[in-house]
This record gives C-alpha cells, structure tokens and sequence, in this order.
C-alpha cells in the first residue's frame, strides 16, 4: 500500500512539475505579447497626442497669422484717414513677420485639406500686404482722395473677406481634426488599459489554479510522508517484537531497517548501524552470514551436523552461528553429536 502511495505520489509530483513549467511557459508568453501589444498602443497614442499638440499650434499660428493682417489693415486705414504717421506702426510690425508667419503655418499643417487652405492663405496675405503697400505708397505720392478711392474700388476688401472665410474654415478644420485625434487617443488609452486588466486577469487565473495544484500536491506529499512514518513506525514495532534478527534491504541494497536481535546475532556495533548502510558492508562486518537451503532452515546445529552425509554441503556450517528455535545452542558444533532432545 504504500508502495502504491509513493507511485501516486511520484507520478503526481512529475506532473505537478510538468504543470508548473508549462505556466511559466504561458505567463512569460503572455507576459510578452502583453507587452508588445501594450507598447504598439501606447507608442500609437503618443504619435495621436503629438499630432493633436501639433494641432493645437497650428490654430494658434492660424490666430496669429489673422491678428497680424488685421492689424495691418487697422494701420493702414488710420493711416489714410489721419495721415499720421503713428497709425501706421502695426502695419509695419504685420510686413516685418507676415510672411514668416504663414510659412511657418504652412509647415505645420498636416492634413490634406489644411495644406490646401495654408497654401491658399499664404497667397491671399502676400496679395494682401503688396495692396495695403500700395495704398500706403499712393496716400503718400497723391494724397488722401487717390488713397481713398483705391480702397472703395473694393478689391482689398474682397481680399479680406476671403482672408476672414479662409481663416474660419481652416480653424473649424483643424479643430475638427484636433477632436478626432483626441478621441482616437482616448480609444487607444482604454484599450490598452483593457488588455493590460485581461491579461493580469489570465496570468492571476493562472497563478492560482498553479497554486491550488502546489496545495494538492503537498497535501499529498504530506499525507504520504505521514503514511510512511506510520508504516516505518510499525515496522519497527513489528522487528522488535520478532526474537529472529531481521534486516531489511532496499532495492538498491543499502539498509532500511533491523532489530536489536540481528545486531546481537551479527555481533555488531550499534554505533555503527545506519539506514541507507550498503549490504557489503553490513555483511562484512561481524560474524559471517551463512544461507541456508530451505530443508536445513528449521534444522537444529547438532541436525544439521548430523545430517552431513544427506546434506554434505552443511560440514561447512560447523563452527559458525545459527539460532535453533527449540534449544539454546547457537552455534554448530565442530563435529556431529547426538541430536538433542526438544525441552
């Protein structure tokens, strides 16, 4: 039976093994495609949150570059009506950094239909800035009538209001792009938080089943090591209460367990005596072991002795020791006596 227990066990123990070594397998799979998968997500959201920041400045420059051509305009105007020179500083700061302006927003912009408008509102502000120049140049060179009257031809204020349109539109564009892009980044930070909760989830599902067959297992282990001690402790109790001395060997032959009688018969040394102690060594250590065949097992020594001419390998057993289980002799006597007579 216990034999038996400690096959279960070892075969429970390779397969609790095996059962480990495959979970760490997965984990470190899983752990590494959770990576993967999360680093592709968040390197995505990244490139969304850098293009929605580039978005952001893009209508700022868009701001900008209006503030900037309506100032001109502002000076221009105050300019033609006053004829003061003062007026005129906005539009000198506009032409200083105009151009500069919308170049660097048509650098910005991205998407293809902002291209389009950045390129179409670079035009316009140039066109813009050469007739506000003009006007300027004529109020100077003709007066205030000539000045005036190139305004109401109404070609700068058609100018201006494709300008504001523009404008408008490229804003509403960018903002429409701006959302887009805010709401792809949302998407993409939740379904990263998603596959990181499911495949935390998986690896916590793993761990435990893992943990539950460990608890098995070692209730197992222990109810067989509890088994054996049980069975070690009656094989004890049952040697010592054998008057025969007895040894047990294993399969590999190193010794298991004996009695206080064998130690006696062998003349051995208690000190000396150990479990997991070789047979060669145990057998060559006090007196001489000698195996008998079965019909001389029951035989008294002075039987034995005399049954030499029956028997003529039991000459051979004269002198050495044996036990007799109906007399006290205990030793073969060197030559053949009577037999004895059972008390």
């Amino acid at each position: 039976m216990a034999a038996a227990q400690n096959l279960r066990l070892l075969d429970s123990t390779r397969q609790v093994l095996s059962l480990t070594i495959a979970a760490v397998v997965v984990l470190a799979a899983m752990a590494v495609l959770a990576l993967l998968v999360v680093w592709r997500e968040l390197e995505a959201a990244r490139i969304e949150q850098s293009e929605a920041q580039n978005t952001r400045t893009v209508l700022e420059q868009v701001a900008q570059v209006r503030a900037l051509l309506q100032d001109a305009q502002i000076g221009e105007r105050g300019f033609v009506i006053t004829g003061s020179e003062d007026f005129l500083e906005p539009y000198y700061t506009a032409e200083q950094s105009v151009e500069q302006e919308v170049s660097r927003l048509q650098a910005l912009v991205r998407d293809p239909g902002s291209v389009e408008m950045a390129r179409e509102l670079f035009e316009l502000a140039h066109e813009h800035m050469q007739f506000v120049a003009e006007v300027i140049s004529v109020h100077r060179s003709q007066g205030n009538e000539a000045a005036g009257e190139l305004i109401r031809m109404g070609a700068g204020r058609a100018r201006m209001e494709r300008i504001r349109e523009l404008v408008t539109a490229l804003e509403s564009h960018e903002q429409a792009v701006l959302d887009q892009r805010w709401d792809a980044f949302r998407q993409r930070s939740a379904r990263s938080e998603k596959i990181s909760i499911v495949v935390l989830s998986l690896a916590v599902l793993l761990m435990l089943g893992t943990g539950l067959l460990l608890v098995r297992h070692t209730r197992g282990r222990l109810e067989a090591e509890e088994a054996a001690r049980d069975a070690a402790a009656l094989l004890r109790t049952t040697l010592d209460n054998i008057s025969q001395g007895i040894a047990v060997f294993n399969e590999r032959s190193e010794l298991l367990a004996w009695n206080a009688r064998y130690v006696q018969l062998r003349g051995l040394d208690f000190s000396t005596m150990r479990v997991g102690l070789p047979y060669e060594e145990v057998a060559s250590s006090g007196v001489e072991l000698t195996f008998l065949p079965t019909p001389a097992r029951s035989m008294c020594p002075r039987e034995a002795v005399q049954s030499a001419d029956e028997w003529p390998w039991m000459a051979r057993l004269r002198g050495t020791t044996a036990q007799c289980s109906r007399c006290a002799v205990a030793r073969f006597p060197t030559a053949a006596t009577s037999s004895h007579t059972p008390t």
